[in-house]
């Protein structure tokens, strides 16, 4: 690497690369107009600022070529190897000098295009500002091993990129499977084995019954209802058999008097926290269930969630307190299991009413092994949450490999330099320098021939 001052900055370039402004690697030039209603379906590409917009019958400019951003989105930067039409809302390179036009469309995307935005209205890339940066230029046999580098190392960053996004919906499915197999009785199947002599879900119901006053609960009609196929020693009964329902005591607050009244005390709604206010309603351990609201059909987020201690409920959350020590945390894994789309009016407003929740039929397991459904449930869902971070890690570092390569490459890190692979195999080799002057020679050439033809 061979250090050198440029102005005020000291820039560092591969031995045999030259530095020089960005025009002489390639001059942007503006795109040109055209109205949607004078495009004619075609195979010639349109680009815009984001990339291709649709087809044309005619090219304005003869491929390949590199489009990037003029006014909106500035920054993305398009390789394209065929003709293609370029809008106005575009600049794209008309001459790259000899360079190879993939590697001067990879040294755009080092540049952060995005900074050389000017304008208060609507900001636009000035291309005249663009054209003076000084960009390193490596020879033109080492452009092209540095492209074919970036572009095989992108193919294989794109495909991990790939292979972690659908580790996310894995993930989500897993843990659909944990919950069915837990609501089921697989989950503890070797659990009943070693546990026999416990109190059985339909005694646990009847005590239920016993400790709820004024309410019978015929478990001969319950037996007659039973929907699941669980364990002999699991009973089923509805939601509101099971718990008390305290939506009685909600009081709901506009956000405009929230907002005179911030405090320490979470304010729930339907999907959880959305607010604090200075006063609770509530003091313990309870059950939220979502009572309206669009999630309620795409499940976003989970439909049943436990708020503890000192909080305010609005009337968009049913609110429940288990009866006879069943635990939340079970009820809260038996809800979020379920598909409850049968139990939800409305597909524009979506709502369970109090009455739908309470008839919801759950599966009641032994006291003792609807604790140990929610330890081996957490338990493996620490593991997918351990799992999805990792991978979101792996993904972010996966989005910036392109960039990392990149960086590489203009180092001269990423493949042999031209100036190595000489005297490796000793021989002569064109530095970028001697490229561009032999390609500015030979342009002048060229224009010199062409003048005299208009002139002879």
């Amino acid at each position: 690497m061979i250090p050198f001052v440029d102005g005020d900055d000291l820039i560092t370039k591969p031995e045999g690369w030259a530095v020089v402004t960005l025009i002489e690697a390639g001059t942007l030039q503006r795109g040109f107009d055209l109205p949607i209603q004078d495009r004619a379906d075609g195979s010639v590409p349109i680009y815009a600022a984001n990339g291709p917009v649709g087809t044309h019958s005619i090219a304005r400019v003869k491929g390949p070529g590199v489009v990037t951003g003029r006014s909106g989105t500035i920054g993305k930067v398009h390789f394209v190897e065929t003709d293609f039409w370029p809008l106005n809302t575009s600049l794209y390179v008309k001459d790259f000098h000899g360079n190879d036009p993939e590697f001067v469309a990879l040294l755009l995307k080092t540049l952060g295009l995005e900074r050389y935005l000017s304008g208060t209205g609507v900001p636009t890339l000035n291309r005249n500002i663009v054209h003076e940066v000084p960009v390193a230029i490596a020879p033109l046999r080492e452009q092209k091993r540095i492209v074919a580098k970036v572009k095989s190392l992108s193919h294989c960053a794109k495909i991990a990129r790939n292979h972690l996004s659908r580790v996310r919906s894995i993930l989500k499915r897993f843990r659909q499977a944990v919950l069915a197999a837990a609501c089921s009785g697989r989950l503890t199947e070797d659990w009943r084995g070693s546990h026999r002599a416990v109190e059985s879900g339909t005694q646990l119901l009847n005590r239920i019954s016993q400790e709820r006053d004024g309410i019978k609960t015929s478990l001969a009609e319950d037996r007659a209802r039973e929907l699941f196929d669980v364990p002999e020693s699991w009973a089923q009964a509805d939601f509101g058999v099971i718990t008390n329902n305290l939506d009685g005591r909600r009081i709901p607050v506009k956000s405009e008097d929230r907002a005179k009244r911030r405090g320490p005390f979470p304010y729930y709604g339907a999907s959880g926290v959305i607010d604090t206010i200075d006063g609770f309603l509530f003091d313990g351990e309870f059950l939220l269930i979502a009572e309206d609201g669009a999630n309620l059909l795409s499940r976003s987020t989970p439909i049943a969630f436990r708020a503890n201690g000192k909080f305010w409920v609005n009337n968009h959350a049913h609110i429940v307190q288990a009866l006879c020590r069943i635990p939340l945390p079970y009820l809260e894994i038996v809800l979020n299991s379920m598909d409850l789309q049968e139990f939800v009016t409305g597909s524009a407003q979506p709502k369970m009413t109090q009455q739908a929740l309470n008839a919801i039929r759950v599966p009641i397991p032994p006291l003792e092994e609807q604790h140990e459904i929610v330890r081996r449930v957490h338990a493996l869902f620490n593991i997918s949450d351990a799992v999805a971070k990792r991978v979101e890690f792996a993904r972010d570092k996966a989005d910036k490999l392109t960039q990392s390569i990149l960086a590489k490459a203009f180092r001269g890190e990423l493949v042999p330099t031209e100036a190595e692979l000489a005297r490796r195999e000793g021989r002569e080799y064109e530095p970028a320098s001697v490229l561009l002057e032999r390609i500015k020679q030979e342009r002048s050439k060229d224009s010199s021939a062409k003048s005299k033809r208009r002139h002879g």
